[in-house]
């Protein structure tokens, strides 16, 4: 394997994913999903799914409230805009990194 992060796939889109770059991702829907593959209540998230052969993200609280301010609290409305999804610039606290979309006026 060439990067360390090819050991740890995923389902879901993560930092890693984007190699450093902002990705423009269109939205398809949001699914509320058991993300821990257990069937525990407290797994079931908000999973943010888009258009092509992109992978989905699970919503954060953070997240949810960043998007749904721009595109209004229905997420049946928010099929078809365009997000852009972008690494985090402080690898040195968040070395896993982590995933926001929306920079700053990016939600589109």
């Amino acid at each position: 394997m060439d990067n360390i992060d090819d050991f740890f796939p995923s389902t879901f889109l993560k930092a890693a994913d984007l190699n450093g770059r902002t990705k423009t991702l269109t939205i398809d829907k949001v699914v509320a999903e058991d993300v821990g593959g257990n069937n525990d209540p407290k797994d079931t998230k908000p999973v943010l799914h888009f258009l092509g052969d992109e992978k989905p993200i699970v919503l954060n609280k953070t997240n949810a409230g960043t998007i749904s301010a721009v595109l209004g609290k229905n997420p049946t409305a928010w099929h078809g805009k365009k997000i852009e999804a972008f690494p985090p610039n402080d690898a040195v606290s968040r070395p896993n990194g982590a995933l926001h979309p929306g920079k700053n006026t990016g939600i589109r």
